[in-house]
């Protein structure tokens, strides 16, 4: 097994990995009831942060296109789980922010992350998991892929 795993391209692992952890965490808010995909937690952690942000401050947040974004926005909020409004001094600007009902799934959501989060490391020593911790950061400077961490360790508090 060490050895055809060495032939995978560490490309290939990390998507398998990405696509078996968002089937997971969605089946997980499935049968919790909550009316979210993993594909749109990122979106819904910058609302949660700031609440009233314009489309296009989302899409600088969340480095999603606009047409995935806008996509995004209509199901959360036909879920019930955002809602638009006007900017009191620019009535041009839309303001999307959380609802009652996401504020309350809010804990939910968390806990069922944090959840798989420690199903998914559970065989690994903490050693390891800092050094792919490591790793995936060297990774993303190699490639250039900027984001802003403090949002993701100031939701999973």
């Amino acid at each position: 097994m060490q050895n055809e795993l060495k032939n995978i391209p560490i490309s290939y692992l990390v998507y398998q990995t990405e696509r078996a952890i968002h089937h997971s965490i969605n089946l997980s808010f499935q049968k919790a009831g909550i009316p979210l995909l993993i594909e749109q937690w990122p979106v819904l952690t910058e609302i949660f942060n700031e609440n009233g942000l314009t489309q296009q401050e989302l899409a600088n947040k969340t480095k999603k296109d606009k047409t995935t974004l806008t996509r995004i926005i209509n199901t959360l909020e036909k879920n019930g789980l955002v809602k638009r409004g006007f900017d009191k001094s620019d009535r041009r600007k839309k303001l999307i922010c959380s609802t009652e009902k996401a504020e309350q799934m809010k804990l939910k959501i968390i806990e069922l992350l944090k959840i798989h989060n420690q199903k998914a490391l559970i065989e690994i020593e903490k050693t390891n998991i800092d050094t792919m911790r490591e790793t995936m950061f060297t990774i993303l400077k190699n490639l250039d892929w900027e984001f802003e961490f403090k949002n993701i360790k100031c939701i999973m508090k």
